[in-house]
């Protein structure tokens, strides 16, 4: 790994219209977790808005501190994917989150959207898709108590950036 890279924040997010699940790193350790439940936020602006709130509390923490934010991308698909409208939702907070990352983090070394097809094919094969099987996959070679499939997920999107990008 590249020394220099220890020094950066790293960010995961798991994104979601309900459950949203993030993960604060830097030199390999989790500095926090976060759970974000948008259930209770009427409409998409609401959502979005409440997101914010959340990277305002990490952006105060790291203030001017280099950070790479990678969040998983939503999956378009016309066959498997019948709901259209939460397709867009999700693109619109997506775009939600680039804008302030970008506007906010003067420091922003890298915001990256991966597919969660690609982040399990690289770390699983093609086998997996079953919560269950990430959680005791994160558990077992991570020693890790986890219940909770975003933070799950979360972690998982961090070993990804590391294994594909990183060593």
């Amino acid at each position: 790994m590249n020394k220099k890279h220890l020094n950066y924040y790293y960010l995961t997010f798991d994104l979601s219209l309900n459950k949203n699940a993030a993960i604060l790193f830097k030199n390999n350790k989790i500095i926090n977790l976060f759970f974000i439940d948008l259930k209770n936020q009427p409409t998409l602006i609401d959502k979005s808005f409440y997101l914010t709130k959340y990277f305002k509390t990490i952006f105060e923490f790291i203030k001017n501190e280099k950070i790479v934010v990678i969040v998983e991308k939503p999956f378009i698909s016309w066959f498997k994917n019948k709901n259209v409208k939460t397709t867009y939702d999700l693109i619109f907070l997506q775009g939600w989150i680039s804008n302030f990352f970008k506007n906010y983090f003067t420091k922003l070394i890298l915001l990256k959207f991966v597919f969660p097809h690609v982040w399990k094919h690289e770390l699983f094969g093609f086998n997996v898709s079953c919560k269950k099987e990430i959680i005791n996959y994160v558990n077992k070679n991570f020693s890790k108590n986890y219940k909770n499939s975003d933070i799950c997920d979360a972690f998982c999107i961090y070993q990804y950036y590391q294994k594909k990008f990183l060593y």
